[in-house]
């Protein structure tokens, strides 16, 4: 649960100068109203830090199909290479959890 009133604090976290507080605005950008979370945690693959891509991948695998189906467009059509990689690597690392999902 994210209060409304944290929203606005959230995603100005999100464009901070320290990679360590973009990483926690990431984790809790999940919690924002759905579309916003996904186009946020989406700009987010692009980020110039490693970690908050990681990050960003995570936070989209953790909304479900519409995180995944996210991170799908993102390995298409991103415009930074570096967050079409981090978008593809998220989805192998998800091959697991989707047979389970399937099978089971």
């Amino acid at each position: 649960f994210l209060p409304v009133s944290s929203h606005g604090i959230v995603i100005s976290a999100l464009a901070d100068d320290v990679d360590f507080i973009r990483i926690h605005a990431v984790a809790a950008a999940r919690l924002l109203p759905r579309p916003h979370a996904l186009a946020f945690l989406s700009d987010r693959l692009g980020d110039s830090s490693w970690w908050v891509r990681r990050a960003a991948a995570d936070a989209l695998a953790s909304l479900g199909p519409p995180g995944l189906a996210q991170l799908g467009r993102a390995a298409r059509e991103h415009q930074d290479r570096f967050a079409r990689d981090m978008a593809e690597q998220a989805l192998r690392d998800q091959v697991p959890n989707l047979v389970r999902a399937v099978v089971g």
